[in-house]
């Protein structure tokens, strides 16, 4: 009986006819590199012959020692990683979320990720912290998602994970599997042959082995510290990749993927009588107008639409919300609410605030009365803070009536409310300030024109503007509108889908099933006749 070779023996043929295909390639490297690599040994001779050799080992495990010495008082300066920062109009819990992930980025250690163990705990920790800050009231923060959340998110990571490799490691495409494993065992066949070496040796010459060793654990060290530095930016940059893909899954926004989120935005409330279906590459952006009464807002619709669309100027005010919908030249399809005038004493109405995409908010500029507005922005601060996972819809403050400013005789646009000299120019810009102050909304956007009202029209493209760049911003709040959309009828409608799919699964499994029931007793039966 022929005896079975070891296990790492019997793979020595295979990883053989591997390399055969390589032995020209790998001839060709022999006799290129074979004179600079015959060096080292030859060299070893000398000094061995000329009874240098220990004075030569010497000197090298001092100079690496000095390396290692070097190595820890100047530390690489590696950049640091870049965090994203949160996006204009985010909802309080991104906010929150983002400060936590920085402070675990800023106390990441090598440590971290010294094992699987200590990673998984690393990823958890940062799991946990994003969880508990979109859902601060909920005992299981980490609980609070779905498998489709879960699934989508693991795509949408692996999909930037791979990103990143294939840019810093493209040779990854080429390395497989199998030629690691063979890696693997070729490093078991060195470690042995170094093992028999570094013995041999001591019975050689004591000396030179005991200088050999100091040289090589010097070297180790210096490797150790270098590999901490390595670690720590891999457990940096796991803070960073989690983090990202825990703000996707609590924060609502992979409720629903992009074909989902199509057929939301299709399906979404309709806006005004008249018909302006949205186009093929955009869907219609759903602008909400607020402000107090007679600031403007009937006046702004007309100017969007370029058109007498809603009653303004000196009429009754607005009672009831308003919808008009049109198609505009530069924002495309647009959805527009203009609401009832603020009132003091009268709480807004929030829900209509935001379920839109986009607020135009008119200011008087020639009006201190602002009370009723900044009541209004509290109430949307006091709204998000109860909403950790919504974003306020982005803000464009449209400064109205500029020619009521003083001196209030004088109109003859254009005029430059930033560093303007004339009178009415600097006194505007001071009501602007004033304005901002008041209302202590940073993050708005603002555009200062002249809505008609017996004047001319002045400075419309300014808001056209203002709304060109929050566009994207208000995407993103529709996004994560679209995901708390959900009512109960969609759940009732996915229950009973899901019964239905129940069912013909049963049925399916029922079919297939009673047939071999009964061919299995027919068959036993069979067997207990003979």
């Amino acid at each position: 009986m022929v005896e079975e070779l070891p296990r790492h023996m019997s793979r020595l043929p295979r990883m053989l006819r591997m390399l055969r295909p390589w032995w020209r390639t790998i001839l060709r490297a022999a006799l290129f590199a074979g004179p600079t690599v015959l060096l080292v040994p030859l060299g070893i001779a000398w000094l061995w012959e000329r009874d240098w050799m220990v004075w030569w080992l010497m000197a090298t495990t001092a100079g690496v020692f000095l390396a290692v010495w070097a190595a820890d008082l100047w530390k690489p300066d590696l950049p640091p990683i870049s965090l994203k920062p949160p996006r204009q109009g985010a909802s309080a819990g991104e906010i929150e979320a983002r400060a936590r992930i920085a402070l675990i980025l800023e106390g990441a250690q090598a440590s971290d990720i010294a094992d699987a163990s200590a990673a998984l705990g690393l990823a958890e920790k940062v799991g946990h912290a994003i969880a508990s800050a979109f859902h601060p009231d909920e005992k299981k923060p980490l609980l609070r998602v779905t498998l489709p959340e879960l699934l989508l998110v693991t795509q949408q990571t692996a999909h930037d994970i791979r990103q990143r490799l294939l840019t810093d490691f493209p040779i990854l495409r080429d390395v497989r599997f199998d030629l690691l494993e063979n890696g693997t065992e070729l490093k078991v066949w060195t470690d042995r042959a170094m093992t028999g070496y570094r013995v041999g040796r001591f019975f050689l010459n004591p000396l030179n082995a005991l200088i050999q060793e100091a040289q090589s654990a010097a070297s180790s060290l210096a490797t150790r510290g270098m590999a901490n530095q390595v670690r720590k930016r891999i457990a940096q940059m796991l803070v960073a990749e989690v983090g990202e893909a825990a703000i996707r899954l609590y924060s609502g926004a992979s409720r629903m993927d992009a074909r989902e989120l199509l057929e939301a935005s299709q399906t979404d409330r309709d806006l005004g009588a008249a018909e302006a279906p949205p186009t093929a590459t955009r869907e219609r952006l759903r602008v909400t107008i607020v402000g107090q009464v007679n600031a403007g807002k009937s006046s702004l619709v007309n100017a969007l639409a370029g058109g007498n669309w809603a009653l303004a100027g000196n009429v009754i005010p607005t009672r009831k919300a308003l919808e008009f919908s049109f198609d505009h030249e530069i924002h495309g399809p647009l959805g527009v609410t203009d609401t009832p005038g603020l009132v003091d004493g009268q709480l807004p109405e929030i829900g209509l605030f935001v379920e839109a995409d986009l607020l135009l908010w008119p200011i008087a500029l020639h009006r201190a009365d602002r009370g009723v507005d900044m009541s209004a922005l509290a109430a949307l601060r006091a709204w998000s803070a109860k909403n950790p996972t919504r974003s306020v819809p982005p803000i464009v403050f449209v400064g109205t009536h500029p020619d009521r400013v003083a001196p209030s005789r004088e109109w003859s646009p254009p005029y430059n409310f930033v560093d303007g000299t004339r009178p009415k120019e600097v006194q505007g810009a001071a009501a602007i300030a004033a304005a901002k102050a008041d209302l202590a909304w940073p993050e708005g956007r603002w555009a200062i024109a002249a809505l008609g009202g017996g004047i001319q029209v002045w400075n419309v493209e300014a808001i056209r503007l203002a709304i060109a760049e929050a566009r994207a911003e208000a995407e993103a709040a529709r996004i994560l509108r679209l995901n708390a959309s959900r009512g109960n009828i969609a759940r009732m409608t996915d229950t009973v889908r899901t019964l239905q799919g129940t069912g013909r699964l049963i049925l399916a499994e029922t079919k297939r099933g009673v047939p071999a029931l009964v061919r299995g007793r027919q068959q036993d039966n069979a067997k207990s006749n003979q």
